[in-house]
């Protein structure tokens, strides 16, 4: 969990999947060693450094611990490729791997900018930044379509201060309190770098936590449309 919320780890960069018994690679990570090393969708991994991994029971929980490691360290994969009878052998640098959380970010028209957020890593607020700075100073973005829908949410400091770009200074956007925890407000920090006019938040029955809490910032002071499903209910 901490490896998906850290905005990276240290592996082969693959995604994959457990089909019957055997791990076929979904795709390769853009920019990671399993593509530099000619890696490719529909693979299916027997081996792995020379331990069959293929035909036999193992959970996903192992198979990370066997591809995931120290950055420089080699791991041998034994390939099958379509119909081809041998496999073919891979070896690969272990590297750090991004984890993005900001999918996409594009202009929808000549005003309306989109942004796609699948969780609230350690680097969203970051990410997001740098995702909208070349629609709002290039593009001419005013409108902001802000995507939560299927996103599980994360770190909360990460959510307020997305949101602090979207209210002057002082706003309450969320509270903690708890049974042995005083009570502790989240404001608006005032540092607000584009001018966005409009926004719609995107939700659905995905979207929790730290996505419930920009959404019904966004509800609770009228600032903008909340638009779609009814979220999961952890958050508010």
């Amino acid at each position: 969990v901490e490896d998906d919320m850290s905005g990276g780890f240290e592996g082969i960069g693959i995604e994959f999947l457990m089909v019957d018994d055997t791990i076929q690679v979904v795709s390769p990570l853009s920019g990671g060693p399993s593509e530099a090393a000619g890696i490719l969708a529909g693979d299916k991994i027997v081996t792995i450094n020379d331990t069959v991994v293929a035909g036999v029971k193992i959970d996903n929980g192992k198979i990370f611990r066997k591809l995931r490691g120290a950055k420089g360290s080699l791991v041998r994969l034994g390939i099958l490729r379509g119909k081809e009878r041998s496999l073919r052998s891979f070896t690969i640098a272990r590297d750090v791997i991004p984890v993005k959380s900001v999918d996409i970010a594009y202009m929808l028209d000549d005003k309306t900018g989109y942004a796609k957020i699948n969780r609230f890593s350690a680097r969203t607020y970051q990410e997001f930044m740098e995702a909208i700075r070349p629609l709002a100073e290039d593009k001419g973005m005013q409108n902001l379509v802000l995507d939560l829908r299927g996103n599980p949410g994360g770190y909360l400091e990460e959510a307020t201060d997305l949101l602090s770009q979207f209210f002057p200074d002082g706003k309450l956007l969320v509270y903690t309190e708890g049974r042995t925890e005083k009570r502790r407000d989240y404001k608006s920090n005032g540092r607000v770098r584009f001018n966005i006019q409009n926004i719609s938040v995107l939700i659905d029955e995905g979207s929790a936590s730290a996505s419930e809490i920009v959404a019904g910032a966004i509800q609770d002071w009228d600032r903008g449309w909340v638009i779609g499903r009814r979220s999961f209910g952890k958050g508010l």
